[in-house]
């Protein structure tokens, strides 16, 4: 035999090999097959032990599955009774703010606390400074608003000096806002004002005494007596008072002197 002669395999000598290799394991699986094939009364048997065996697997799960857990129905159990009790406290506790609140509004909106104060001195909170402060922040809310609606508009930008707007002053302390062009006008009828006002306020004869009457003729001799001695030529009118020879109050006292004098010297 030639040691050197060489085996030389080719596509087609694979093919064949796999071809062989694949009838031998097909011939075997069919003689495996064949010989662990089981009788009738095998096969009964066989059958009658699986449906045992599957009866017994199929009720013991059965029996795992439907097995109660003692810890989990206790727990779920208590959980139920936290959860009804949460919610009677809570129903508890919505009652008493409910009831508080009411008790708050009462007090901060009548007049309970500001009237007893023994009321007042029972809870923390001063109800009568808080209706006070109530009442003083509505007070000013509405002045504000009174403000607000009856405070007049500013003024236009003036076009010229005379339309400039300025402040004017009366005599009462009034003030207003006028044109400087118009600010001696209103002067003048401020100062026709005051004197007008001035002599509304002089009493009138029928209420004046006296010592009023006398007081009044005295100032209107003085008056004219300086205005007589400011002319020139003085006319017969000049020196009359009111119709009649100018006697003034104290003329009297100083007749009176005149007459007891001259009783005196006849004396």
């Amino acid at each position: 035999m030639d040691k050197e002669k060489r085996i030389e395999i080719g596509t087609s000598s694979l093919v064949d090999l796999k071809a062989e290799l694949h009838r031998k394991q097909q011939e075997s699986r069919n003689l495996h097959r064949g010989s662990d094939r089981p009788t009738a009364a095998g096969t009964s048997g066989k059958s009658k032990i699986w449906s045992k065996t599957s009866t017994a697997r199929a009720s013991g799960k059965t029996a795992v599955w439907s097995k109660s857990n003692a810890g989990v129905e206790r727990r779920d159990q208590r959980d139920r009774e936290e959860t009804e009790q949460e919610t009677k406290d809570l129903d508890r506790s919505r009652t008493v703010l409910e009831a508080k609140a009411m008790i708050y509004d009462r007090l901060q909106t009548g007049t309970e606390a500001l009237e007893d104060d023994s009321t007042n001195e029972r809870f923390l909170v001063n109800f009568q400074q808080k209706a006070i402060d109530d009442v003083t922040r509505r007070r000013q809310r509405r002045q504000a608003a009174a403000e607000g609606s009856s405070a007049e508009p500013p003024p236009p930008p003036a076009a010229s000096a005379d339309e400039e707007w300025v402040e004017f002053t009366d005599s009462l302390g009034r003030s207003r806002t006028v044109m400087r062009r118009d600010l001696d006008e209103y002067r003048r009828r401020d100062q026709e004002s005051r004197r007008t006002g001035d002599e509304s306020q002089q009493p009138t004869p029928e209420l004046m005494s006296e010592d009023q009457r006398r007081d009044q003729q005295r100032q209107i001799w003085e008056q004219q007596e300086l205005e007589n001695a400011a002319k020139r030529d003085i006319h017969y009118q000049d020196v009359l008072f009111n119709g009649e020879y100018p006697r003034p109050c104290y003329s009297i006292d100083r007749r009176q002197a005149a007459c007891a004098d001259l009783r005196g010297m006849n004396v």
